[in-house]
């Protein structure tokens, strides 16, 4: 039985690129949320004003009041990373899934706009 070179090379590219796709679909990762750095997060002192912890931060993700006349100003970045696992059939629905690492800063501040607690996970 003879086989053409070009059935032969399709074949070939078609294994190729499926395999390709399959281990390049693992890399895929998702990040949400404001990334900050240890660096930025340990010049937030207690005693500075609203306005200089967002110059060091940013705007946060959320604000919230106390109740007691202060706000909580959050921090939360998300980075999630799918496991290339999840895309091999049958065995990525046991073995696969999402790698995913949260962090969170969270900022008081007390009547006066002064930071009276941080708390975070940097």
């Amino acid at each position: 039985m003879y086989v053409s070179y070009k059935t032969v090379m399709k074949k070939y590219i078609l294994i190729l690129l499926s395999s390709l796709f399959v281990f390049s679909s693992g890399c895929w990762s998702h990040k949400m949320g404001s990334e900050l750095t240890r660096e930025q997060v340990s010049q937030v002192r207690k005693g500075m004003s609203r306005p200089q912890v967002e110059r060091i931060l940013g705007a946060p993700n959320n604000a919230t009041p106390d109740g007691q006349g202060g706000m909580i100003f959050y921090y939360t970045f998300t980075k999630s990373k799918v496991r290339g696992s999840s895309y091999i059939p049958i065995v990525g629905s046991f073995a696969g899934g999402v790698d995913t690492d949260q962090k969170n800063v969270t900022v008081y501040f007390d009547r006066n706009g002064r930071v009276k607690d941080i708390i975070s996970n940097y």
